[in-house]
Parts: C-alpha cells; sequence; structure tokens
C-alpha cells in the first residue's frame, strides 16, 4: 500500500489464503521473478479517486479521541508507589512489561508526548491500585451516580470502598477514547491485556474474554502470532509484541475454560515463539553479543513460570476442542474405547510437561526464595486445575453412573486436595513473611480453589467415606474456603464464590451451622476486624466462624508417580448402582494414563508423538503447536450433563458447552445463577 502512496500501515498480515499471495503469482508470471512489481506498475496508472482515503473518513478516523486527564494523573511519589505495585504483584505472574524499559520511558516523560504510552500508565496505575491503601486510589464519593452511592462511598459502612481502587483511572482511560479504524500497535496489545488483568477484580470479570479475543484479532491484523512477520521488528520491539500476545492467549485460555466458550486462536494457527526467556536487565547491556542472553550465574529467568503456563494453556486448548467439543461426530460421541483413549493422551501430555518443569519451579513447600515459591505454587495449582478438567466429565453421577473405566473422580479429588495443600502451604507462608491479607494469593488462584472445593463436596455427597476421610475432605475444603476469603479483600469475585462454598457447606450439615441466618450475605466486616496477619483476620487459621481446624493430610503422589492403571470394571454395564459406588475415592487407588507405544491412539484420531510423550503439544522453547488431536469425544452422550436438571450434573460435570445452564436452563438465560455469579451490565 505504502508504493501506492495510499495514508495506510505497510505492516498488515495476509494468509496464505488471501488474494495477495495469488498476485505473487500473476506478477511472476506476466513480468518475471524478481523484475518489476505489479503495484510499481499500477502506481502509474491509478485513479487517485478510488485509492485515496476520503476526507470525511480520515475525520471519522478522530472521532471521540480526547487527550489526557491530567487532573487524575497521581501525585509526584504516589505514581511511583502504584507502579511499584503494579510490577510486583501482576507483572510477576503476567509478565507483559520490561520494568527497566517502563521506568526509562516515564521518567522520561513519555507519557506527555505520546497518549498511547499515557494510556499504558493509567492501566498501570489502576492495576497497582488494588494493592495500595491510600485513599488518592478511590473513587471520589461526590462521583457517584446517587445520593445512597454517594453516602456509602463516604462512609464506606459495608467496606466495599477497596473495590473502587483504580477506577479512577480506568475512567481516564475510557475518557480518551480511541479510533475505530485505527490500525493496532505494540501499545494497544499491552493495554488490552492490562484492562484484562483489571477487569478480573470487576463485577463482569468475564469481559476479559471479549477483550483477549478482540486482542488476539488485532495481532492477525499484524501478523504478530507468525514468526516470520515478528523477525521483521528490532529485538526489544520483537520481544514486547510476544510478550503481549501471549499473555493475551494465556488470559483467552483461562477465560474459555472458566465460562465453557470457544477459543480466540487454536493452536495450529499461529507459529510464534515463547516469550524470551530473560530478565529485563539483561534485555540490553550495551554490548550486542551479551544482549538479551541470560547469564548463567542469574539462576532460573523469572518468566520462566509463565512459559511453562503457556505449555498448560496447550493442554487446555486440546481438552476444550475435543472433551468439551460441541459438535462431535456419531461414533465419537457412542464409543467409551476412543474416550478413554483421548482422556489418556491428555493425561500423558501433563506429563509430559510435568517432567519438563526445571527443578527451580518444582512444588517445595520449604523453598527458600519467595517469590519462585510463588511462581511454583500458581503453577502447581494450575497443573491440577487442568488435570480436574480433563477428567471432570466422567465423573459418575447417579443419574450417569457408567464412565469410560477411568477412576475420575479419585483423580479429581486426588488434584482437589493437592490444590487445597498448596492454597494452605501458601497462605501460612504469606502469613511468615507478614503480608498482608488480600495480598498473599494472586488472583489467578480464585477458580482452583473454587473448583477444588466443588470437587470435594461432590466426593463427601456422593461416597461412603469412612468418619476420618470424610473429615479430611471437609478440612481441605475449609482451606478453600479460608483462601478465598483471604482473596477477597482484593479480588470481588471471590467474595460471592465464598458465599456460595458456605452455602453448600451447610447441606445436610456437613460442619456445625454458620452464625448467619441462611440466604443472608454476610457483611464483609466479619471478615476484616483486624488489618494485620495475625489471629482473628481474613482466613486465619483460627477463624471459627467456620469452625476451621487444619489437620494437613498426607499430599498425594504426583501423576508422574502414579502406579499402574486400574483395569475397567468388566461388568460395569450389569449393574449401574454398584458402578456408582465402585467409583467414588479410595484413597489408595493409583492410576496412571498409559504411556506405552502400545496404547497410543491411532487411525481416525491421528495422535502424533511427542517425543516420549503421544499428544503432540511443543513444550520445546517455541510456541510452534501442530497438534492434529481431532478426537472430539463426549461419552455416552451423557457426560456433558445435556437434559439434566441436576446443579452438579450441569455446572460441574458438563458445565463447558455453551448451551448448559442450571436447573434445566439454557445457558444463554440471563436470569439463571451463573449471571448472578459473574455480573452482567444494566
Amino acid at each position: 500500500m505504502s508504493k501506492l502512496e495510499v495514508k495506510d500501515v505497510s505492516w498488515r498480515f495476509h494468509g496464505k489464503a488471501s488474494g495477495a499471495h495469488l498476485m505473487h503469482v500473476i506478477t511472476e508470471l506476466k513480468y518475471g521473478a524478481g523484475s518489476t512489481h505489479l503495484l510499481d506498475v499500477v502506481a502509474n496508472n491509478k485513479r487517485d479517486e478510488y485509492w485515496k482515503i476520503p476526507e470525511w473518513e480520515l475525520v471519522i478516523a478522530q472521532e471521540g479521541v480526547y487527550p489526557t486527564d491530567w487532573s487524575t494523573w497521581p501525585d509526584v511519589g504516589l505514581d511511583r508507589v502504584l507502579i511499584d505495585a503494579y510490577f510486583n504483584h501482576v507483572n510477576t505472574y503476567l509478565p507483559l512489561l520490561n520494568k527497566i524499559l517502563f521506568d526509562r520511558q516515564y521518567d522520561s516523560g513519555l507519557y506527555r508526548q505520546n497518549s498511547e504510552f499515557a494510556k499504558i500508565c493509567w492501566m498501570v496505575f489502576a492495576n497497582g491500585a488494588r494493592f495500595v491503601d491510600d485513599d488518592r486510589v478511590y473513587w471520589p464519593h461526590d462521583q457517584a451516580s446517587t445520593p445512597e452511592g454517594r453516602e456509602r462511598l463516604r462512609t464506606d459502612a459495608d467496606g466495599t470502598k477497596r473495590y473502587s481502587a483504580g477506577w479512577k483511572y480506568m475512567r481516564a482511560l475510557l475518557k480518551m477514547g480511541r479510533s475505530i479504524v485505527a490500525t493496532p500497535n505494540l501499545y494497544d496489545f499491552q493495554c488490552q491485556v492490562l484492562l484484562c488483568a483489571f477487569l478480573q477484580g470487576s463485577a463482569v470479570p468475564h469481559m476479559t474474554w471479549l477483550v483477549s479475543g478482540y486482542g488476539l484479532r488485532s495481532a492477525q491484523e499484524l501478523g504478530i502470532h507468525v514468526r516470520a512477520t515478528l523477525l521483521r521488528a528490532e529485538p526489544t520491539e520483537r520481544a514486547l509484541y510476544g510478550r503481549a500476545f501471549w499473555c493475551l492467549y494465556h488470559i483467552d485460555r483461562l477465560n474459555c475454560a472458566a465460562i465453557g466458550r470457544s477459543v480466540a486462536l487454536q493452536d495450529t494457527d499461529f507459529d510464534a515463539d515463547y516469550p524470551i526467556a530473560v530478565d529485563d536487565e539483561y534485555w540490553e547491556t550495551g554490548s550486542q553479543t551479551t544482549n538479551f542472553i541470560q547469564p548463567d550465574s542469574a539462576g532460573l529467568p523469572k518468566v520462566s513460570a509463565f512459559i511453562h503456563m503457556l505449555k498448560l494453556d496447550h493442554v487446555i486448548g486440546a481438552a476444550l476442542r475435543t472433551i468439551y467439543a460441541v459438535n462431535k461426530s456419531p461414533e465419537q460421541r457412542g464409543d467409551p474405547a476412543a474416550q478413554r483413549a483421548i482422556v489418556v493422551e491428555l493425561d500423558s501430555a501433563l506429563n509430559s510437561w510435568a517432567d519438563a518443569v526445571p527443578d527451580g519451579l518444582r512444588w517445595d513447600p520449604t523453598r527458600g526464595d519467595q517469590q519462585l515459591f510463588q511462581q511454583s505454587a500458581v503453577l502447581y495449582a494450575q497443573y491440577y486445575y487442568v488435570q480436574i478438567l480433563i477428567h471432570r466429565p466422567f465423573i459418575p453421577t447417579p443419574r450417569f453412573p457408567n464412565t469410560v473405566g477411568l477412576p475420575s473422580l479419585a483423580i479429581c479429588s486426588n488434584a482437589a486436595r493437592s490444590i487445597c495443600n498448596i492454597l494452605d502451604a501458601s497462605l501460612r507462608r504469606g502469613r511468615q513473611y507478614g503480608l498482608l491479607p488480600g495480598h498473599i494469593l494472586d488472583g489467578s488462584f480464585i477458580l482452583p480453589a473454587w473448583i477444588a472445593a466443588i470437587i470435594l463436596l461432590v466426593s463427601v455427597y456422593s461416597g461412603k467415606q469412612q468418619p476420618a476421610e470424610r473429615e479430611r475432605m471437609l478440612n481441605d475444603v475449609r482451606k478453600c474456603v479460608a483462601a478465598l476469603k483471604d482473596m477477597e479483600l482484593t479480588w470481588r469475585q471471590s467474595g460471592k464464590l465464598t458465599d456460595m462454598l458456605v452455602e453448600l457447606l451447610r447441606e445436610k450439615d456437613p460442619i456445625p451451622k454458620q452464625e448467619l441466618p441462611q440466604g443472608q450475605k454476610r457483611p464483609l466486616s466479619m471478615y476484616s476486624q483486624s488489618g494485620s496477619a495475625g489471629a482473628g483476620t481474613v482466613g486465619s487459621t483460627s477463624d471459627t466462624s467456620l469452625n476451621t481446624q487444619y489437620h494437613t493430610p498426607p499430599t498425594p503422589a504426583p501423576p508422574w508417580e502414579w502406579g499402574q492403571p486400574q483395569q475397567p470394571n468388566q461388568n460395569q454395564h450389569q449393574n449401574q448402582n454398584q458402578n456408582f459406588a465402585q467409583n467414588q475415592v479410595n484413597p489408595n487407588m493409583n492410576y496412571q494414563p498409559a504411556i506405552t507405544n502400545n496404547n497410543r491412539m491411532n487411525g481416525p484420531y491421528n495422535l502424533p508423538d511427542l517425543g516420549d510423550g503421544n499428544l503432540n503439544l511443543d513444550f520445546s522453547s517455541s510456541g510452534n503447536i501442530n497438534n492434529n488431536l481431532q478426537g472430539n469425544v463426549n461419552g455416552n452422550g451423557h457426560t456433558n450433563g445435556l437434559g439434566s436438571d441436576s446443579f452438579f450434573d450441569n455446572a460441574l460435570f458438563g458445565g463447558l458447552t455453551p448451551t448448559l445452564g442450571l436447573n434445566g436452563m439454557d445457558g444463554t438465560n440471563e436470569d439463571d445463577l451463573w449471571t448472578q455469579l459473574f455480573g452482567t451490565f444494566p
């Protein structure tokens, strides 16, 4: 387009299916390879009225774009506090920005000359404000929409003012606007990631699915999902683009699994490299020979945990398009052997992932390095969550007791208890280090904690455990409640999940009744009487409101140490009630997915090898995924809970299909419980 003197960006990606590639073919045929380009010839004879962008479109392109509102910019000193809080609490787990480069640009006053960088600053302030206790970061009470809201903000009687932290900066970003026809750039991608991170703590966290999806579409507009395109950029810019792309990818995968929707970009549609595993300070060293090289003495790069998290995201994507696929062939729906084979392949991929984790990131509750401890805790909580995601549809229920020959409930329960132990160890460690309540656990723990608690409650209500085993499970559930109660001080969504868990714990009186009347919401102040991390604070082990007594159970062996696979019950179809009882949690049950060549799938599923594994999920230094997993399975047609009026059948065992709701309601019903839980716009 630049050859035609059209006011447009020249860096725009066109895939092989586009007409641009066909133009190259006809150009070579007519003018010869390497000779005159077709656009050079057209530029001399083009009619300007069809090639120039009309004046009115140029005006519209700038409509709704406004300058920065400097009156909201944080004071000197506070801005640095907010920036440090962002890099300490957010960028550690979602490594988007290079701190050294950001500090250099901020100190130079780039935000005053570049409005796009100013937007990045706004969202850095907004995300950092969640971890700063300063009245200046809260929403001004005189800007409330109603007199009642104004009074509530002024008095903060319900303790919810803390959740307004950072929203004034978010509003300043929105007031700047953006052109609807502007071509995306690096700052746009970074802003979308920061916006997703901020929305996770809002009343509508599911909106991150839309924002991240838009971001990944924008990435394809520029072609940063293709390795060859990014090679044109200089190294620092290429590294920042790569980080932004993978952050959007990670956010999209997590949200798709959480709310049961399709991913925005399949693994077969990109070949971008993983983020460069080099700490920020080694990007630009002043020498071309040492730039982007991590010295051996520097230890494990801080971004390594995120890279291994991305490899787990590949497994999530494979599970979503097979086990949870909406449109499946009849033979796949009705073949238990095919279902089992898919699950075994996914388990084998998890085994390969676990083998590839470096020693510095393996879960060790006694690890001395606090940052590695926190990153490892997040990583392994996600690992066990993915394990539950894979086996959850095959948990037997009274309505559908048949399984595919796998002890899925036992596997999910062991994984859930591992998550509980990680949460408990992280809480204890944080208090030992004097971290403030609400700042101990990252928001990425919310979903694993919630799912783990639900799985354990399913085991309690559906099985016939010994009293000691039942009490151990309930103690583990209490660990999840304690963790969620701590996280709710920062993450609003956690409070909703805590309310639901407390209500579920009341069912059949598994633990003593709570102080509050049934159905009444607890005030936030109930858990925030003290601002210290000592006894009686949020999620502390001395909190008697939930009869919290911690008895740490033995940590179940990780999957790569499990014994030989259990053989399916040959008579499982003869007595469904007996089969259901046999599939309950057995603490002595060992299971290992088959990893031998004899058990690998062949035929129509076409599952290529991963070295010594099965599923072709690339856990190397490159993010190039060539996964031909085509086995879209759904069990015997019942494992997704379709047609069931049970809360657990629909919401837990098959909730990752768009048609599912609660209590027999369609998933699109705005009045269902999930809408109340995850919120919606008025």
